[in-house]
């Protein structure tokens, strides 16, 4: 399957984030997803982050966003917080 270079990039954003952040986060990944991403990113974007910025205050692409909410809600999140997020989705969509 072939994806946008949107997406490609918004993977390779998503990696650096991962980079950047406490192992523990990656390490509740599981691996395939990871080698997926890898596999994945845009070979050409090359981005640095400013490590002293919030997540927040990053300029990060809406497939960035996306795939962050994705691993927040499968993989990061207990089910408190799951329930909170998909409130807040169902609201936002509304």
């Amino acid at each position: 399957m072939v994806y946008s270079e949107r997406y490609r990039r918004g993977i390779t954003e998503l990696l650096e984030i991962l980079k950047n952040n406490d192992q523990e986060y990656t390490d509740k990944i599981p691996e395939k997803l990871l080698n997926f991403l890898e596999k994945n990113a845009s070979k050409d974007y090359k981005i640095e982050f400013d490590k002293d910025k919030e997540l927040k205050d990053l300029n990060l692409q809406k497939e960035t966003k996306a795939f962050l909410s994705m691993l927040f809600l499968y993989y990061w999140c207990d089910e408190k917080d799951r329930e909170d997020f998909l409130k807040i989705l169902k609201d936002h969509i509304q």
